[in-house]
């Protein structure tokens, strides 16, 4: 996998060969609202201009501190689903059952299907379009 992006909080790695793309979340806190916007903002522009129809996304939360304060809320809304949006597949890896229930009320928040999976392997079979994925949530 490429290295297309990488700060203290994301990294993002593309997979021309497999149809892939990646961004996982690192278990490093945001220090600030300003420092999260600017790495969300700096993630989600690191794929532009890749043809995304036909590449698969899967976004890595399981390292991620969790965080629902309402100033960090308003910056996530605004970058929630963009990581995803235009690719043919598009999965959330989580850790935990809040995990999930948290990316599961902003995909229906966002108007988003979402997969949601706990299981790496799964997640990349639904992402590549394999057979034998099961999201958690659809």
């Amino acid at each position: 996998m490429q290295p297309i992006f990488k700060d203290d909080f994301n990294e993002v790695l593309l997979d021309t060969n497999r149809g892939l793309a990646r961004m996982t979340r690192t278990s490093a806190h945001y220090p600030s609202v300003a420092a999260a916007e600017a790495s969300l903002h700096a993630t989600t522009s690191a794929l532009h201009g890749i043809a995304r129809p036909h590449l698969g996304v899967l976004l890595d939360l399981r390292k991620g501190p969790m965080r629902n304060d309402p100033e960090f809320e308003a910056v996530a809304a605004r970058y929630r689903f963009k990581f995803g949006e235009g690719f043919g597949r598009f999965a959330v890896l989580v850790r935990t059952a809040v995990g999930e229930l948290q990316v599961s009320r902003y995909g229906r928040e966002s108007h988003v299907a979402v997969a949601i999976f706990h299981d790496e392997a799964e997640a990349l079979a639904h992402v590549l379009n394999r057979e034998g994925a099961q999201p958690a949530t659809r």
